[in-house]
């Protein structure tokens, strides 16, 4: 714990390098726990190294044991995935951490995976499912927008763009819609 800490400390105060130091130290003396893996994976993230956080997040689901939540990790993960355009693995992870943390997160992740693979019926399904768990989430109302564009109906698209320009905070998404 007290290496964790440590690696904690440095990676606030934007030391990159002694963190990941003090996350490798930790990882050594407890190479399977869950928590000291997703905590690097996020100090990987933050430093743009999507590759090597993406291997940590990998290991956190790995690592990880009942009655633990890594709903976290697996948002990530997917997320990364998403980010290296890798749409189909994307989609497998956020499937399955809806399975096991049903949450607007999750199905937003896994309609947003479906819309770049060109799914717009299970997109469709996957943000429904994402907006009756959180009806102000901009992004996925943003997302609903798209798959509606995509699909020809631009009555619902046009209600789905009014609900998300409400709350809208994602410049890149609002100009992909």
């Amino acid at each position: 714990e007290f290496k964790l800490s440590l690696a904690i400390v440095a990676h606030q105060k934007g030391d990159m390098v002694e963190s990941e130091k003090m996350f490798k130290e930790a990882l050594n003396l407890e190479y399977e726990d869950a928590k000291t893996w997703c905590l690097l994976a996020h100090v990987r993230y933050s430093d743009n190294q999507f590759e090597e956080s993406l291997k940590a997040y990998m290991k956190t689901l790995h690592f990880w044991k009942k009655g633990e939540l890594y709903e976290y990790a697996h948002i990530e993960l997917g997320n990364i995935y998403i980010r290296l355009g890798n749409f189909e693995k994307a989609r497998q992870t956020f499937l399955k951490g809806a399975t096991l943390f049903p949450c607007s997160s999750m199905w937003l992740g896994a309609g947003a995976a479906f819309y770049k693979l060109g799914d717009m019926v299970n997109a469709e399904i996957a943000l429904v499912e994402g907006n009756l768990l959180d009806s102000q989430n901009f992004k996925i109302w943003a997302y609903l927008a798209l798959v509606s564009i995509n699909t020809s109906r631009m009555e619902e698209a046009e209600f789905a763009l009014h609900q998300a320009l409400k709350n809208i905070k994602d410049a890149k998404l609002l100009y992909e819609v």
